[in-house]
């Protein structure tokens, strides 16, 4: 593969095998894409609680989830197609083709013809941007999968149990357990491709006219990655259309712990019969009785503040849920 990129040597240029690469990269992109979109539309509507710093915070909808997994891969499709990487290399040892007497220029275009390639009108040796955007959008992307395998782990926590997997892993001393094999493995590719993405980007330090350890180190790293990319994208597509929501446990833990999920709907609704800061204190007192009490929220604001609604809906979560499938589907 060194080589092949080297300047005069070889046959097939690394250009080609990394145009190739990224041609089934970006059809697997679309494969995902597509089922994350059906996801997104299907369970635009169905609440789920949305979580911060792992805690209850208020309703979303799990349509509303899986878009936040798909407009990401959404840009990283785009950030993939726009790195420039199907471009030949010719330019002898320096970069000048003085050995071709003049012929160089006509040289290096007839062999970009030849393999399908664009001709750049240059030596690129020591220019590598093109090659570290890829590596980037690649990174990025694996993270962004990571970030799907990472939520889904979290979902199928054992008292939590939101979402069911196909073909979890079984334990072999404890019956009980499904594990989540897959995202297990999004997430570790997403951080392996975080931790050899910097040895890439470092090797961008290319010195003088060539730079042989740049180089290798390129080799080293770039085929991994993208190994892993294609790897990450196949098993995330299997993932999305293996995975099922449990409505019922979605609903349950809505429910949980007094419905303090309720809690900032019940501050602004007050916030409309006194000043802010008070309603706000008001309802952080109630909340405080509930933990205490184990009487449920909206009983206590009842008690207190007969006729008081709360706004439980979904926001924009449905809307943004039906956007993202139109994308996806567009």
């Amino acid at each position: 593969m060194g080589r092949d990129i080297a300047g005069y040597h070889g046959h097939r240029p690394c250009a080609a095998v990394a145009a190739g690469a990224v041609a089934i990269i970006d059809a697997r992109l679309g494969s995902l894409i597509g089922r994350l979109g059906a996801l997104a539309a299907d369970h635009a509507d169905l609440p789920m609680a949305a979580r911060t710093y792992g805690q209850f915070a208020t309703p979303t909808s799990f349509g509303a989830l899986i878009a936040s997994w798909g407009r990401p891969v959404l840009r990283h499709r785009a950030r993939i197609a726009a790195a420039d990487v199907a471009v030949v290399s010719l330019g002898g040892a320096a970069g000048t083709l003085s050995a071709m007497e003049g012929q160089g220029p006509a040289v290096r275009a007839g062999l970009a013809a030849r393999l399908g390639l664009s001709d750049p009108g240059v030596s690129w040796h020591t220019e590598r941007d093109g090659q570290g955007a890829l590596m980037d959008a690649l990174v990025g992307l694996l993270v962004s999968l990571g970030k799907m395998g990472e939520d889904l782990i979290l979902l199928t926590q054992s008292g939590v149990d939101e979402v069911v997997l196909a073909g979890a892993g079984g334990s072999s001393t404890m019956p009980q357990k499904q594990n989540p094999v897959g995202p297990s493995v999004l997430v570790a590719l997403a951080r392996y491709s975080v931790a050899v993405g910097g040895a890439f980007q470092g090797a961008g330090l290319h010195r003088q006219q060539r730079d042989g350890a740049a180089w290798f180190t390129e080799w080293m790293v770039l085929p991994q990655i993208v190994i892993a990319a294609a790897r990450a994208l196949a098993l995330a597509e299997d993932l999305a259309r293996g995975l099922r929501p449990d409505a019922a446990a979605m609903a349950r833990n809505m429910l949980s712990g007094g419905g303090l999920i309720a809690a900032e709907s019940y501050s602004f609704a007050l916030a409309r019969q006194m000043p802010r800061p008070a309603a706000q204190a008001k309802v952080k007192a109630l909340c405080a009785e509930v933990v205490q009490s184990g009487v449920p929220l909206a009983d206590l604001m009842a008690r207190d503040f007969p006729g008081l609604q709360a706004d439980l809906g979904l926001g924009e979560a449905p809307a943004e849920a039906r956007a993202f499938a139109d994308e996806a589907h567009g």
